[in-house]
Order: C-alpha cells, then sequence, then structure tokens
C-alpha cells in the first residue's frame, strides 16, 4: 500500500521495512476482468472536532470487475449507513479478517499493521453493461488513534498517528483508511468539508469555495490530477496568501508562529521560481506550508506539514523547505514504480539538500559528498546491504545511507559522465513525459542515453541493479624526471569486487594544481601522468565525487561511527554516584541500536569485547574504568574528574556535558565514543538528542542546548601520494 505522497526530510516517518518486499498477486481474474479501481472520489465531510467524530459522503466512481465483484477497504471504526449503485441501495458484505496478499503488489509489516485497520467491502455488479460505475458510500464515526512515537523517528521527535479528530487539530491520513480505498488507485479528489468556524481546512488541490454557513465553514478542495492517496488537515489556523505567477502560496499557521509567515511565503516563492526553471512549470495550482500540532516533516501533494517545533528551527527554509517544494515534482507528480526501487528520494536529497551546499560554496559541497559517504562506511556492512532496486522508504539509518544517499551519488555520478546540460535537460524531459504516471529507474536510464547518445546498461546495473561499493587502492606512484618532463605511474587497484569508474585524479605541482579523470576496470592499473612542474601531492578522488566504501584513514571518528557498528556495545559507568548511574543507564536504553546493543558495566567488559566492538562509554574519569584504561588521545580534548576542556574551552560546573569520538586503541578499525555529563539533569537533558549528531566528533551541551559541535580534522589520507623534497620516487 504504498503512497507517492513523499513524507520526508530530517524528521521524516516511516510505516514499512525497506527491503522486505515481494511480489504478490492483486485481485487476479479471469477472462475479460481487469482489477477494480477507483478513478474519482467527491467527498462530502462533516467534522466534529469535540467529539472526534466524522460523518462523511463519499460517490467514487469505479473501473474494472465487469460482471463481478468490486471491493473497497474502510476504517473498521466507521460504520456503513448506505451504500448504493448507480443511485440503487445495494446489498454489500463486509469482512474484518481476509489475506492482505490478495489485494497488495507489496506486503511488508507496515502494510499488514495498517491493514489490521481496515474492514473488506464486497458487493456485486451488474452482469452486463459498462465496466464503469458510480458507487456512493454514507458512513460515519470516531478517528482517535492517539498519538504514538514513531517506528523510524530520529531522536524520538516525531509522533505518528493514521488518523486523529480533537480539539487540538484534525489529521487524517489515508493509512487510517478514512474514506474508501481500493489498492493501486490513482484517483482525482474532490472535498467538501463543513467544520468549525475556526477549523480551517487544507488538502491536495485548488481550494474553490472558502464560505461561512452558520456556525460553520464550508471548505471546497478540488486535485485535478491523480494521486493515490489523501491526507486531510484542519485546525484552528491563520491563513495567509499569496499569488506568485499564478500559483498560490499559502501559509496555514497558528497564531503564535504569525510572525514567520512571511519568511516562509518568500522561500517558497524562491523554490518555485528555482525549481520552475530547473525541471519545467510546478505542476499543482498552489503550494501550502501547514503548521501541525504535532511533530512532523512531511511532503504531500501542493503542501508540506511540519510541525510547531520544526517550523522554528531557523535551518529549515534553507533546507528542508526547499526539499518539499521539489517533491512535487518528483514523487507527487513523476510517481514512484515501488516495485523497481524509489528513486525518489536520492533525486530529491541531491536536487535540494546537495544543491543547496553546491551552491553555497565547492567546499560544502564536498563535505557533503564525503558526509554521504562516511554515512554508508559507518551505517552499511555486507549483512544490511542491498542494491537501489530493493529500496521503498527508509526505516534504518542503513537504509537511509542507500536509499538516500547512495542514490543522490548515482545521480551526482551521472552527472559528472554527461556534464550539466545533458543531465538537467534529461531531468526536463522525464518531467514532460512521465507527469502522472509511474517512473522508474530504467526510465531514467533512458532519457539519460537519448540526451548523451550513450549505452548506459552497464553504469544501472552495477550502481542500481547490484549492492555493494567500489574500494579504492592507492598502491604506489613511480616518478622519474625525462628531459625536463616528471613522468608519474599511479598503480591504484580496486579491492573486491571490481566497478567501471571514472576516476578523477588531482596533481599538484609548484605551478599549481591539474585535474583529469581517467576510467578503471578493476584490477591493477597503471596510470602515466606527465607534468613539467615540480610535483608536491597527488590524490585520488580528491572531491569525494564517486560512491566508494571511505578507508578508514580519510574519515574521522565521528558519533555514527559507533552508532551504526552492529555489534555496539554500551559500558555504564559503576564509579559515580546513583543519581548519575540512573541518568546514565536511561541514555544507554535510548542510544541502543534498535535493541541490538550489549549494554555492560565497566566492572563486567571483557578484553574479547573491547577487541571485537564499537562502543559507547558513559561517564568520565574516575567514573569509568574503560576511560580511565583508554590511554592519551590524539585530539584536541582532556577529560579528568574535575572537568571537561573541548577544543580551547572548559566545562568545569552546572549542567555541561561532553560527548567526544576517537578510534579504539585495541581495534583500530572500530570507533570509541565518550558522553559525561556534570550533574544528571544534564546527562539526560542532552543524551537523548545525541542521535540528531551522528556526523559530529565531538559535541558539548548547556543542559540539553548544543553549545559546540565539530569533527576532528583529517590531515593524511591513503589515497594522497605527498612527494619528498629531492627525491625522484
Amino acid at each position: 500500500m504504498k503512497s507517492t505522497i513523499c513524507k520526508v526530510f530530517i524528521l521524516s516517518l516511516v510505516f514499512y521495512l525497506a527491503g522486505c518486499y515481494e511480489k504478490q498477486r492483486i485481485w487476479v481474474l479471469e477472462g475479460p476482468e481487469s482489477p477494480p479501481k477507483i478513478l474519482s472520489h467527491d467527498l462530502s465531510l462533516e467534522i466534529d472536532p469535540t467529539n472526534h467524530t466524522l460523518k462523511a459522503t463519499d460517490q467514487f466512481q469505479t473501473q474494472g470487475s465487469k460482471g463481478g465483484q468490486f471491493f473497497f477497504f474502510l476504517n473498521k471504526n466507521l460504520s456503513i449507513e448506505s451504500l448504493a449503485l448507480e443511485g440503487t441501495g445495494v446489498i454489500f458484505e463486509t469482512a474484518d479478517t481476509f489475506n492482505v496478499r490478495d489485494y497488495e503488489k507489496v506486503v511488508d509489516e507496515g502494510v499488514i499493521e495498517a491493514y489490521g485497520r481496515a474492514r473488506l467491502i464486497t458487493f456485486p455488479l451488474p452482469q452486463s453493461g459498462d465496466s464503469s460505475f458510480s458507487v456512493t458510500v454514507a458512513y460515519r464515526g470516531i478517528i482517535y488513534d492517539t498519538l504514538g512515537v514513531a517506528r523510524f523517528s530520529r531522536g524520538e521527535v516525531a509522533d505518528q498517528t493514521t488518523g486523529l479528530i480533537g480539539d487540538e487539530g484534525v489529521y487524517l491520513s489515508p493509512d487510517g483508511f478514512w474514506y474508501p480505498k481500493v489498492p493501486e488507485s490513482f484517483s482525482t479528489f474532490k472535498v467538501t468539508s463543513l467544520t468549525p468556524v475556526d477549523f480551517e481546512t487544507v488538502t491536495q488541490g485548488k481550494r474553490i469555495l472558502h464560505q461561512l454557513q452558520g456556525d460553520k465553514l464550508r471548505t471546497v478542495w478540488e486535485a485535478v490530477h491523480p494521486s493515490d492517496g489523501l491526507y486531510f488537515i484542519a485546525g484552528r489556523y491563520e491563513v495567509t496568501r499569496e499569488d506568485h505567477n499564478g500559483v498560490m502560496v499559502y501559509a496555514f499557521f497558528f497564531p503564535e508562529e504569525r510572525e514567520l509567515v512571511p519568511q516562509y511565503i518568500g522561500a517558497v516563492k524562491r523554490y518555485l521560481d528555482m525549481y520552475s526553471r530547473m525541471l519545467g512549470p510546478y505542476p499543482y495550482a498552489k503550494f501550502a506550508v501547514v503548521e501541525n500540532f504535532f511533530p512532523t516533516g512531511y511532503g504531500m501533494p501542493s503542501y508540506t506539514l511540519l510541525g510547531r517545533a520544526v517550523i522554528r528551527l531557523p535551518f529549515i527554509v534553507y533546507t528542508s523547505l526547499g526539499h518539499e517544494v521539489l517533491h512535487n515534482w518528483w514523487g507527487n507528480s513523476v510517481f514512484v514504480n515501488y516495485a523497481t526501487g524509489n528513486w525518489c528520494e536520492g533525486l530529491t536529497t541531491y536536487l535540494a539538500d546537495y544543491y543547496y551546499k553546491e551552491q553555497q560554496s565547492p567546499e560544502a559541497a564536498e563535505g557533503y559528498r564525503k558526509g554521504l559517504l562516511k554515512d554508508y562506511y559507518s551505517y552499511v556492512n555486507p549483512d544490511n546491504d542491498f542494491p537501489l532496486i530493493q529500496f521503498r522508504e527508509r526505516t534504518t539509518p542503513a537504509t537511509r545511507a542507500v536509499g538516500y544517499g547512495k542514490a543522490a551519488m548515482v545521480f551526482h555520478m551521472m552527472r559528472k559522465m554527461i556534464g550539466d546540460q545533458n543531465f538537467f535537460l534529461a531531468l526536463k524531459n522525464i518531467v514532460r513525459e512521465k507527469s502522472w504516471q509511474k517512473a522508474s529507474w530504467a526510465d531514467f536510464q533512458r532519457v539519460f542515453e537519448e540526451q548523451a547518445g550513450e549505452d548506459f546498461s552497464w553504469f544501472f546495473r552495477q550502481w542500481v541493479t547490484e549492492g555493494g561499493a567500489p574500494t579504492l587502492v592507492l598502491k604506489k606512484v613511480d616518478y622519474v624526471q625525462l628531459g625536463g618532463v616528471n613522468q608519474f605511474n599511479i598503480h591504484l587497484t580496486q579491492e573486491g569486487k571490481f566497478y567501471r569508474l571514472l576516476v578523477p585524479i588531482r596533481l599538484t605541482t609548484e605551478s599549481g594544481s591539474v585535474d583529469t579523470a581517467v576510467w578503471h576496470d578493476g584490477g591493477v592499473k597503471v596510470i602515466t601522468l606527465e607534468t613539467k612542474g615540480k610535483p608536491i601531492s597527488l590524490e585520488i578522488d580528491p572531491d569525494f565525487d564517486i560512491f566508494r566504501r571511505l578507508d578508514r584513514g580519510e574519515i574521522a571518528p565521528t558519533l555514527s561511527l559507533v552508532l551504526g557498528d552492529k555489534n555496539q556495545l554500551i559500558i555504564l559507568p559503576t564509579g559515580t554516584t546513583e543519581e548519575k548511574k540512573q541518568a546514565y543507564a536511561g541514555i544507554a536504553g535510548r542510544l541502543g541500536r534498535t535493541g541490538e546493543a550489549v549494554v555492560v558495566p565497566d566492572t563486567g567488559v571483557t578484553e574479547d569485547q573491547l577487541r571485537g566492538n564499537s562502543f559507547l562509554l558513559l561517564g568520565g574519569p574516575g567514573e569509568n574504568r574503560v576511560v580511565d584504561a583508554l590511554g592519551p588521545p590524539s585530539y584536541d580534548f582532556a577529560l579528568t574528574v574535575k572537568g571537561y576542556s573541548l577544543v580551547g574551552r572548559e566545562y568545569k560546573d552546572g549542567d555541561f556535558s561532553v560527548m567526544v569520538a576517537r578510534y579504539n586503541p585495541w581495534n583500530p578499525d572500530k570507533g570509541v565514543v565518550i558522553y559525561a555529563g556534570l550533574s544528571p539533569a544534564g546527562i539526560s537533558a542532552a543524551g537523548g538528542k545525541l542521535i540528531h549528531y551522528g556526523k559530529y566528533s565531538y559535541l558539548a551541551f548547556d543542559g540539553g542546548k548544543n553549545v559546540a559541535k565539530g569533527i576532528w580534522r583529517v590531515t593524511e589520507s591513503p589515497l594522497v601520494y605527498r612527494f619528498k623534497p629531492g627525491s625522484e620516487n
């Protein structure tokens, strides 16, 4: 039950487990009959927030199953009052239990959980006549699925519900089956709602009516473009709208955040202009920024739903907001063919999150690419890796590193190969050709091939159909002077599986740097370069333009190195106060990687455990025996029983806490993170937020507020060769 309504960005909630997909039959019928679908919905809603009730009528147009049965799913809490076919009442049957695999193509744990809320409704169709029918169903009931922590919520900062009608607000999700649903139906929607006068509503499409009706507010939204699901939102909003080149830009904000409205509306206008130039005209009549009464960061067709805490974050306007605007091209108008892999998140990440760094500076763009490779290094191993054709949605750091990070790098490598002009023209072509249709990786292969005039079957096979990542090794560099010309023979190889790679090389001499790129197909390849300048250094893939598995020497130790280790160990202190022990134990429970981490006291840890794992040390010197045994650090920090020193600043009293990462002295391929605080309150306030900061090497907090963060500098790399002065090799 996949939805092209994209729920994305740093606080995204995920309902299904990616990579667990299996092909199943969907309503397989004999003869001329075709799978049932709903082509259009005309919904009339009356909402009572105080009593949590929904009263609704849906007139929908069907297609398929001529002479057979028609079916749809509806929430079990909703009672059908009448059902009519072409205006005539029909007898229908209901079933609370059914085999989901008979109706859905992709079935995993999340899909089964969602269908557990639904009831199956079936009724007979006429034995003759047209295969298209008008069905009208009236129903009512209570929808109040209370909020809970999302299955994949970074730092437990996002909540989820499938449907909630209350005085605090209204949130109706297609996963709650609040309207008749048939799998694989791409439908248009018209929604007429009657709400209390102070409840403004928003959903996808264009608002065509907004008027008072006694003590109620009647609103009509019409979505003329098809989608496979409908969200409906209502709340006590102040509504601002402005016309921007024919697109209505809305802000549905609570009064407490009204001062943020001009900033958000101005940013939406800029993003609409930028992406219209890049990809073609914006596909919808409006874009709305909607504030939510619980933590979310969702992108639906023609609007985004951001929680109150999220909307106040200063960076959202410059990062995640543009990501959501862009999803109205990728995912919400060019749909995803999930059966062949979700390309949408990687492409949107590349053209939003990454693209903004590229506009900022070359250094920022390089840092973002390296960060994607670091995530893959930290979170992905042979046991949890998978090809992009199997990616559906992110559910773990590993699925994010592949489905978002690797996919973004795949588009980056294609762009480097064919050039900006061909790359962006190909993207415009796929928008023009596949709008309101499903697109697959094969469609992207086709448009890139057509634009560049080349065969890229090898590229998509090794990067999309197959899993894994290459490992580059610089074996040696031979350097000789021949008649005033310096000649370099670079011995470069790949370890493990061989890939066809366009490898960037940078040669720096006293007169400047020269960049080139060579093809490498695996094995030991000797690459010959010549220059007249005296050489200083030679770098392989210096700007991290290739998706590859990094060498440990290329990256600084970070929190993610420990959190991503499948053999993670958490070591509790025994040499501190009972209050601090309890605070540290609470952090251990929250940071344990999906319940897989082994938690032991410092008095019970073994030498084999220290050698075989990355580990998280809770407590400082004098509190945790393992901290005392680590030896001096090679980075700019010092932890003592009297306080902490971190990159030139001391923390000696109050509610300060610090996190520092280093490599494991017993196993240099593993990481160590130390988290220590001066007070129980400080430990608890900051410890639960650590998961937000996986890319950092060090952090300092004052209570729950971050006051310092950074990444240790890497000074040497195994893919950098530095020439010795006065030496020929």
